[in-house]
């Protein structure tokens, strides 16, 4: 039997949890105090053209950062190659007030678009809700959308010909963030995720549902520096049965710990600082699965400078290199990604 849809039998679960945020979306909107004269459209938009030395990898290293989606899968590490990748993105916002208290609603998509290897394109899309829960509070809901990502080749196990066919990958995230304002220069936030990946149909025995926490915490200097350290725990479960059946078990445990260093200087500059440092534990047991006893320990740092041009426009230039090490010496990488964008908002 062969999946409906790259989601699977999952999609349904997917389409749930969907149709639950944007119940919780719409009945937060409905109290709305009236106050329409303050409501605020606002437009953004980003373009960026970076070059790697890592085409398939590009787009686990471009999501290590705590905020976006850590555990992305690497790709085929036997692919390599340099392209430049151009990264379209664009942010729908309504700001206004539900219950006398601030809020921002949001969609926003983006995109990256591979100059030589097009069939690594994909998108990105999301929607976002932060509602301020009293002076010291705040909540931040988010479902994303990543579909059909291209992770590159692998010898699928379903057929029994181990036919090298393409990996891809399809993600569906809910996020949930709690928010608590401790001091005038310190912030804390809790974090949890749950979201599954679903394979294409060669590799679905890999699917995997996920549940993620961790907390964060924010310092901010009176001048205007921010220092955020935060760590996330994550597992992941794969369908046991399914994993048993083809002798391939991708469940995992993770552990993430992320510092983040943003600096202005000069009033119209900006430094930003960060490292990532992941432990990806694979805890499946089943003999000669290739997961089996694997541990894979990925490293990321970054460099951005950004240079706000006007109220609305920035220019950013920026560097990143990731790089992981693992049990499994053929699954050994490292990235190199260089950086140029325009950031600005239309309205």
């Amino acid at each position: 039997m062969t999946k409906a849809t790259c989601c699977g039998a999952g999609s349904g679960w997917n389409f749930r949890r969907l149709f639950i945020f944007l119940r919780v979306c719409a009945g937060l909107g409905l109290l709305i105090d009236g106050q329409q004269a303050r409501a605020e459209w606002r437009v953004t938009a980003e373009s960026e053209a970076a070059w790697t030395d890592n085409v398939v990898q590009y787009s686990a290293a471009f999501a290590q950062a705590l905020q976006q989606d850590p555990s992305f899968p690497t790709g085929d590490v036997r692919l390599v190659g340099s392209d430049v990748i151009w990264k379209q993105a664009a942010e729908l916002q309504w700001l206004g007030t539900v219950s006398a208290q601030p809020s921002r609603v949001s969609v926003s998509g983006q995109g990256l678009f591979y100059t030589d290897k097009s069939a690594f394109n994909r998108g990105i899309y999301r929607l976002d809700l932060r509602q301020a829960l009293g002076s010291k509070h705040a909540l931040f809901l988010r479902y994303e959308s990543a579909p059909q990502a291209l992770l590159g080749q692998g010898f699928e196990k379903r057929t029994g010909s181990r036919l090298v066919q393409e990996v891809r990958v399809t993600s569906h995230i809910g996020y949930m963030e709690i928010e608590r304002r401790l001091s005038d220069a310190w912030q804390a936030t809790i974090e949890g995720r749950v979201g599954e990946r679903a394979f294409n149909e060669s590799f679905a025995q890999r699917d995997v549902r996920f549940w993620t926490l961790g907390p964060r915490l924010q310092w901010t200097g009176s001048s205007g520096v921010v220092v955020t350290g935060g760590y996330l725990y994550e597992q992941g479960l794969a369908d046991q049965m399914e994993a048993a059946r083809f002798n391939d078990d991708a469940s995992y445990i993770n552990h993430v710990v992320s510092l983040d260093l943003r600096i202005p200087f000069l009033q119209s500059w900006t430094l930003g600082l960060d490292y990532v440092y992941r432990v990806t534990r694979f805890t499946s047991d089943l003999p000669g699965d290739s997961f089996n006893g694997r541990r894979d320990v990925t490293q990321q740092g970054s460099a951005e400078l950004e240079y706000r041009w006007t109220d609305r426009v920035a220019v950013v230039v920026g560097f990143r290199r990731t790089q992981r090490l693992s049990t499994v010496a053929a699954v050994d990488f490292h990235s190199t990604i260089a950086l140029l964008g325009l950031r600005y908002r239309l309205q």
